[in-house]
């Protein structure tokens, strides 16, 4: 079943999804929130507004570094050499030597949109 080439696409594009999620909350984690848009998600300052227009689209402080980060990780990306080599063989390889009938397995479920 695991040769089956839908199982292989469902999997790169589970596992594409999640790899874009953890670098992207790595993103979040770095960004430095600045008193101004805490204070406005905070105490809904509207006067801060004027130096921030673009909070007005945003309902929660987690929205707005949602945000900022998928801004700043697709810069990342596009800045990144798109010649990127996978060994597939040494994947392969470590996947063969995995007891996949051990107690411990690992599911890769897609979720619906």
């Amino acid at each position: 079943m695991s040769d089956h080439p839908r199982v292989k696409r469902e999997i790169r594009d589970f596992l594409n999804q999640q790899t874009y999620l953890y670098y992207l909350q790595e993103e979040i984690a770095r960004i430095d929130t600045p008193e101004p848009v805490r204070r406005y998600f905070e105490k809904k300052d509207r006067t801060v507004l004027k130096e921030f227009p673009e909070l007005s689209r945003f309902h929660t402080l987690q929205g707005w570094k949602w945000s900022r980060g998928e801004n700043r990780l697709h810069t990342a990306l596009k800045s990144i050499a798109a010649d990127i080599e996978i060994d597939f063989e040494k994947l392969t390889a470590e996947n063969e030597s995995i007891d996949w009938q051990g107690r411990i397995r690992m599911f890769a479920i897609r979720k619906p949109y």
